[in-house]
């Protein structure tokens, strides 16, 4: 899917195997929710996908970061979104063997999933954020959500009735909601699209490997980003067509980037 490619709205979705793809130069955000190593099928109404197991999903998450990070701009940021399966042998890696600087992290939690009772619960995935050093990566904070401040605050000129969200950010999409496309593992705009404000600017390139639901690339396209990704599943690519393709969605997305307002 091709939209104007001199654009800053431009938008490429390739079918295929990102370990094969070339991805495009210049980029400046790297946003994706790899594999999680399940090894479960995964299925919804508009779609399915086999993930792999812990070893194999850290195995493809590591081969497709040495072929895309090389394309990535001096001030260009690393975002993945991972469970507790494979995100610490990730960030050691991106550290050890790429040589990436693991600059923090956001927690997203959720309130779906059957609570487990054999262990302390994993309601939560890790958003892991990388830069080249230490000091570079674009990061404008005034695009960071809010969220309310403790119940009986009292509102004062330096302590408003709502701050910047901390690290951990709550969000529940239930099975039900409006924004919900139909394909597994579906991630929020209001978690993306904060990153995609916050580490780039108008015009500029954001790509996810691992496409999805083609919540990366709705999060672009709303906020005037070119947009480049690919999946190896058919189904991927029609459900991002569809969604990107919907004005209706593109104005919901701009009324709520509040993660913490749950539907």
């Amino acid at each position: 899917l091709r939209r104007d490619e001199a654009s800053k709205t431009a938008l490429t979705v390739v079918e295929g195997d990102s370990r094969e793809i070339d991805p495009p130069e210049g980029i400046s955000l790297l946003w994706t929710d790899p594999p999680f190593g399940t090894n479960k099928v995964w299925a919804d109404e508009e779609g399915s996908y086999k993930d792999t197991d812990v070893a194999g999903a850290i195995d493809l998450t590591m081969t497709v970061l040495k072929r895309w990070l090389p394309k990535m701009l001096p001030d260009g940021v690393v975002c993945i979104c991972l469970d507790d399966r494979a995100v610490h042998d990730v960030i050691y890696l991106m550290k050890k063997d790429l040589g990436w600087v693991h600059r923090g992290d956001v927690i997203w939690t959720f309130g779906l999933g059957r609570p487990r009772t054999s262990w302390w619960p994993r309601r939560h995935n890790t958003i892991a954020t990388f830069t080249r050093t230490e000091e570079s990566g674009r990061f404008d904070h005034s695009t960071v959500p809010r969220e309310a401040r403790h119940k009986g605050h009292v509102p004062t000129i330096d302590y408003p009735e709502d701050r910047p969200c901390g690290s951990v950010w709550e969000k529940t999409m239930s099975q039900t909601d409006a924004e919900r496309v139909g394909y597994p593992s579906q991630k929020p705009l209001s978690i993306v699209a904060p990153f995609v404000r916050a580490h780039t600017l108008e015009g500029e390139l954001v790509v996810d490997p691992f496409l999805g639901s083609g919540t990366t690339a709705e999060a672009a396209l709303s906020s005037e980003r070119r947009f480049f990704g690919c999946d190896q599943n058919p189904e991927s690519l029609r459900v991002t067509r569809a969604r990107v393709g919907s004005s209706v969605g593109r104005s919901r997305f701009l009324e709520d980037l509040d993660p913490g307002k749950n539907t």
